[in-house]
C-alpha cells in the first residue's frame, strides 16, 4: 500500500485554485490492485485540480500503453491507450449513502485529503476498448501470429466482414456515444 500513498493529495494544505499533479504509473501501480486486468502497462496521468471552498473538480488526462491479449490470437501485445475524464468530489458535512450521480464523488469535510489511485486505475480499464487486436500494419493488414491465423482460418475478408456485422448489429453503441458528448 506504500505504493498507492503517492496518489493521495492533502487538499486541505492547498490554496484555493488550479494544482497540476503528474504521476507515471508502471507495473508496480497495477499490482496494488487484487485481480488486476492489467498487470503491466506505462501510462502518464495529467491532473488538472480546481479546489473550492466545498468541491475539488478533477480532470483526469491519460495517454501511454498497457500490456493486453489480442482477442484475435490471444498473444500478448503493448495497446495505446488515452482518455480524459472530469470528477467533481463534494466536500459535505455527511457523505450520502447511496450516490446515484455519475463522476461526483462524496467525501467529508472532516477529511483532509483525497485518493486519486482508484479513479486513475478505473479511467485506464475504461480506456481499453472492448475489442482487442494488434494494431494494423501500414498496409492496413492484421499483424497476428501468421500461424495462429492460418490455424483459425481467419482471413482479411473474414474480418472486415464480422467488423461490418457488428457495426450494423449495434446501432445503440452510437447513440450512446452521442448522449457522452
Amino acid at each position: 500500500m506504500k505504493v498507492l500513498r503517492a496518489y493521495t493529495i492533502n487538499y486541505a494544505s492547498l490554496a484555493d485554485g488550479k494544482h497540476v499533479f503528474d504521476y507515471q504509473i508502471d507495473d508496480k501501480f497495477f499490482a496494488q490492485f487484487e485481480g488486476s486486468l492489467v498487470k503491466k502497462g506505462n501510462v502518464a496521468v495529467d491532473l488538472v485540480m480546481t479546489k473550492t471552498t466545498h468541491c475539488l473538480e478533477l480532470e483526469f488526462e491519460i495517454t501511454g500503453i498497457v500490456e493486453t491479449v489480442c482477442d484475435i490470437c490471444a498473444e500478448l501485445f503493448d495497446l495505446s491507450i488515452e482518455g480524459e475524464e472530469k470528477i467533481i468530489v463534494k466536500i459535505v458535512d455527511t457523505p450520502p449513502t447511496d450516490n446515484d450521480e455519475l463522476n461526483v464523488v462524496y467525501i467529508s469535510s472532516s477529511d483532509h485529503s483525497v485518493s486519486v489511485a482508484q479513479m486513475i486505475y478505473e479511467l485506464i480499464l475504461l480506456s481499453i476498448p472492448i475489442k482487442k487486436t494488434h494494431p494494423r500494419d501500414e498496409n492496413d493488414n492484421l499483424t497476428c501470429n501468421p500461424k495462429v491465423l492460418e490455424y483459425l482460418k481467419i482471413s482479411e475478408e473474414n474480418v472486415a466482414k464480422l467488423a461490418e456485422e457488428q457495426k450494423n448489429t449495434n446501432p445503440i453503441w452510437e447513440e450512446l456515444k452521442k448522449l457522452k458528448k
